[in-house]
């Protein structure tokens, strides 16, 4: 079984994400309750100091074996001892939902866990989908649509593509290298970056993958 980790900040609608979260293990995060309910979303587990969260009532009608409530000192975040609760319980891949907007060290804070052994695999927010990549990605049906690429591996990575209007070909990739707004031109579009980690960011409105 794979899982997903529903966290607080901006998130997209529902039915942008509704195939990612079908038959998962469903893991929420503090103030990530509210989206959940507010959904009709069946949740496993509810983890966090819940000081996020609008209305502490409705915390009185969710079942008290499905809450880990934690300290409000502590070192970790609520996201990352999602992750960890996650990793430690074998749950699969995780797709993690939200996290966009709000505060930037938050934001940033998501985006350093792509360096560590508690990535998601794949993170959406309110707007895009960013995904985890090692080797081949197929990207279909996603013409006229922007992608960003991301390096994160620290050594000169090459990265091969097909169906871009830049392909990456082109680029000596290395660590930090960025690649913002490349276009993607055509319906059956592939990337390929061999034994390098890349991240790759698409919008989430029209996107198909899982």
């Amino acid at each position: 079984m794979n899982s997903v980790l529903i966290t607080g900040g901006e998130k997209p609608e529902y039915k942008y994400v509704e195939n990612f979260i079908k038959s998962k293990y469903v893991c929420v995060a503090d103030s990530g309750i509210e989206w959940v309910l507010e959904n009709g979303i069946n949740f496993d587990t509810l983890v966090g100091d819940m000081d996020s969260i609008s209305d502490k009532d409705i915390l009185k009608s969710l079942p008290k074996e499905k809450i880990i409530i934690l300290p409000e000192d502590k070192d970790d975040t609520d996201t990352l001892f999602g992750l960890k609760y996650i990793k430690n319980n074998n749950l699969g891949k995780v797709t993690l939902i939200g996290g966009g907007g709000g505060r930037l060290d938050h934001l940033l804070g998501i985006y350093s866990l792509f360096d560590s052994d508690l990535s998601p695999d794949i993170w959406i927010t309110k707007r895009e989908i960013i995904y985890k990549v090692k080797g081949l990605f197929n990207i279909d049906g996603m013409a006229q649509k922007n992608i960003s690429i991301f390096p994160l591996d620290k050594d000169v990575c090459s990265i091969s593509s097909n169906g871009l209007k830049w392909e990456l070909s082109m680029v000596d990739w290395k660590y930090r290298s960025i690649g913002i707004s490349n276009l993607i031109i055509k319906d059956n579009a592939w990337i390929d970056t061999g034994d390098s980690n890349v991240l790759l960011i698409l919008p989430v409105i029209g996107n198909k993958f899982e």
